[in-house]
């Protein structure tokens, strides 16, 4: 197909009533790195599709457009509280993605925060990554995941308490409370948590001094 076409057909299967084809449909435009712009008026629709997995899938879709979808920030905030888990999942995400090219929003980072506590591992995991995508302006959420990595407990996913650490790696020089809670996940039973948080130590310069002394006693 050319790209026309396969556009042309993205577009019929985004509005097809069978929601199998809906689903799939948002699942190749999140594989894209520049989705179409002109499907994109037809996403924001259906992240409020009936089906749950057409909205987790355009919930993933939506994240690739960027600034141009800054107008789904409110609705991703709100499938932050949808009863999918998938769908609160890619919402996390993209609500960073997009949150992270439009300077003025101010309604992601509080949001994200809140999703901190949500019961499904996997949805904590990717509202780490979301934060992550905010950079500097994840701040806020510094205390919800401090006490995320906090209350973890060897039966967690560790690609959960992976994903905390290294978002929490890169917003250091933030909070003086971010050093120590890596520190002890330097200890953590799982050895990918481990090296996530050497790594992120090793990455912090001067603000990781006080982990010498642990870091040392693991040579």
């Amino acid at each position: 197909l050319s790209s026309e076409s396969a556009v042309s057909v993205l577009v019929k299967e985004l509005n097809s009533p069978d929601k199998e084809k809906r689903y799939q449909a948002c699942l190749a435009l999140s594989a894209k790195e520049h989705p179409p712009a002109e499907n994109l008026p037809v996403i924001l629709g259906l992240l409020k599709d009936p089906a749950e997995n057409v909205r987790g899938s355009c919930g993933a879709a939506i994240g690739s457009y960027g600034a141009a979808a800054s107008e789904a920030i409110p609705i991703l905030v709100s499938m932050l509280h949808d009863p999918s888990s998938y769908a609160r999942m890619t919402a996390a995400e993209s609500l960073g993605k997009i949150a992270a090219k439009v300077p003025e929003d101010t309604l992601a980072a509080p949001a994200l925060a809140e999703a901190m506590k949500d019961k499904d591992e996997q949805v904590r995991r990717f509202t780490a990554v979301g934060l992550q995508a905010m950079g500097d302006r994840a701040a806020p959420a510094i205390p919800a995941l401090l006490l995320a990595l906090n209350n973890h407990s060897a039966k967690d996913l560790a690609g959960d308490r992976q994903q905390i650490v290294q978002t929490l790696g890169a917003l250091v020089a933030k909070s003086p409370d971010i050093v120590p809670a890596i520190t002890r996940a330097v200890r953590d039973p799982d050895k990918e948590v481990r090296s996530s948080a050497i790594q992120a130590l090793g990455g912090s310069g001067r603000l990781a001094r006080p982990a010498i002394a642990v870091l040392g006693q693991m040579i």
